[in-house]
């Protein structure tokens, strides 16, 4: 991996396994808060309820899974989650 790679920032659709049996789908990106590294999922508007961004920290993510743009939105609206 080359020093660019390493720095450019993260920025994809992909599908959230959280601890707690929890999951979500959306745009994910990296971002600091109070000097500590967050995921940041930016959930798409679904039928049932409008956009929203969650954060979670490093040790509450049990596993993240790349997909597609068009994959996230109809996982989003499966998964039905709400702020």
């Amino acid at each position: 991996m080359t020093t660019s790679e390493q720095s450019s920032p993260l920025k994809s659709w992909a599908i959230v396994e959280i601890m707690g049996h929890q999951t979500y789908a959306g745009e994910i990106s990296e971002e600091t808060i109070a000097g500590a590294s967050f995921l940041r999922i930016d959930i798409p508007e679904t039928t049932k309820s409008k956009p929203f961004t969650k954060f979670f920290g490093a040790s509450s993510i049990y596993g993240i899974t790349p997909t597609t743009e068009e994959i996230g939105k109809v996982m989003a609206e499966r998964y039905d989650k709400r702020p």
